[in-house]
């Protein structure tokens, strides 16, 4: 499977509809600027986690919000379709795409998601 720009918006619009459902108006917590999907602490549950406790700081705090990565794992499950849009490696696919192509993969995620955010706010 090509995880390409079209997956990606796929995925994300699930990954979406999941914190939709979990965490309402949880974009707003999301600085559109500031989304890394590679760096635990920039992508998109680093921040909606970092928003959670207003004192995180990185490392030390990180357990701080790590219930917040549980509670999402516990409700995607084992689904790749979602998992993939948190973090390109968690598929085959989505790593290659990350680390493959030129690396445009992370370049590519992070502008589906801004889009998917845009549209909600």
């Amino acid at each position: 499977m090509i995880f390409d720009e079209f997956e990606m918006e796929k995925s994300v619009k699930l990954a979406a509809d999941v914190l939709d459902e979990m965490y309402p108006q949880w974009y707003e917590a999301i600085n559109l600027d500031q989304i890394y999907m590679e760096d635990s602490v920039s992508c998109v549950l680093g921040q909606l986690g970092r928003s959670m406790n207003n004192e995180f700081t990185y490392p030390a705090d990180e357990k701080d919000y790590s219930s917040l990565f549980s509670d999402v794992a516990d409700r995607v499950g084992d689904d790749p379709d979602v998992l993939v849009a948190f973090d390109l490696e968690a598929t085959e696919a989505g790593a290659d795409a990350a680390y493959n192509s030129g690396g445009t993969g992370w370049t590519t995620l992070r502008e589906v998601w801004r889009r998917a955010i845009r549209e909600r706010l």
